[in-house]
């Protein structure tokens, strides 16, 4: 059974450091739940945040309005806006971002085929100069 918002809320009010990482741990939580957590996160509940790949893009954008010194790890995200990844080191993107990135781009075999092997011989590379060679009408 979930939470209604007022109870999750009231929850929050009472939870220490621990539980708070416990819930910003549980990939089943309705987007304004991780919202809720964001406002109240710490730097180690933001970081447990950052490794939950169910964290949408709302509670990300929260995110790096509140911690900017997690930028790079709030863009790397798997669910954070493909247009934030493009100036990461290719390192930094990691291989589930880099799945969900070519489901939201459509991209064909031979698109991820030439990709993968773009990313995964340069780490420092900018991701969004090898997708640009790859699909050079998505070039930014």
């Amino acid at each position: 059974m979930t939470l209604s918002h007022r109870d999750f809320a009231d929850l929050l009010e009472v939870a220490d450091e621990r539980v708070l990482e416990v819930l910003a741990r549980d990939e089943e939580l309705p987007s304004a739940h991780y919202e809720l957590l964001v406002q109240l996160a710490n730097g180690t509940v933001a970081g447990t945040l950052l490794q939950n790949y169910s964290v949408p893009e709302s509670a990300l954008r929260l995110l790096l309005e509140r911690f900017p010194e997690y930028e790079d790890m709030v863009r790397a995200h798997p669910d954070s806006p493909d247009d934030w990844k493009l100036d990461l080191p290719n390192e930094h993107v990691t291989t589930e971002a880099l799945t969900r990135f070519f489901r939201r781009m459509k991209a064909t075999r031979s698109e991820r085929d030439r990709m993968l092997r773009r990313w995964s011989k340069d780490g420092q590379r900018r991701f969004g100069d090898c997708w640009a060679e790859v699909r050079p009408s998505s070039a930014p």
